[in-house]
């Protein structure tokens, strides 16, 4: 009985520790402030314990779309010690540097006040926003998919450049 019992202990032990890794990048507080003709999207990010792996970069680009089209925001970017050293190593030797466009780097454990600012385009009223992560290794790189983390960016009637100074607009969260 004490066997069955310890065993039991251990494989939950086991359990939590493995969901506790695939932790990567959770979004709260989801926002947007259009501005005179800049809509600003805000949001908090808590980068997991494990989000990056030994040797690895996560980059993880949020991205407003209302299906059709598609506008991709800075990305976020989470690099292990050893993926930054053998990056530097990478630049040093090819005398080429990878770069992002704008990009935020934090690291395992962090959180990130994120706000990121576009014009505004019509297509933009009724979008909603979404991110997809990209785990980059030495070997080449997976996309974990596509993730929605608001709905229906939708504002007030005369919504649009021009229509107030400041106009707030918080997004729906969409249930995980």
């Amino acid at each position: 009985m004490k066997r069955i019992i310890t065993l039991t202990i251990a494989l939950a032990a086991f359990a939590l520790a493995a969901s506790a890794q695939t932790d990567k990048i959770s979004v709260t507080a989801p926002r947007a402030v259009l501005a005179g003709d800049n809509l600003s999207v805000q949001f908090d990010a808590r980068v997991g314990q494990r989000a990056a792996r030994s040797g690895h970069t996560l980059v993880y680009r949020p991205y407003l779309t209302d299906g059709k089209s598609r506008w991709t925001l800075p990305e976020i970017v989470v690099r292990s010690r050893r993926a930054q050293v053998a990056q530097q190593r990478h630049n040093w030797v090819s005398g080429k540097a990878i770069t992002y466009d704008n990009p935020m780097f934090v690291r395992n454990g962090e959180t990130l006040q994120y706000t990121a600012s576009v014009p505004w385009q019509s297509w933009m009223n009724g979008a909603h926003l979404a991110a997809e992560a990209i785990d980059m290794g030495c070997c080449g790189s997976a996309t974990d998919g596509s993730v929605t983390l608001a709905e229906n960016l939708a504002g007030p009637a005369g919504f649009g450049p021009g229509a107030q100074t400041e106009t707030v607009i918080v997004l729906v969260d969409k249930p995980v």
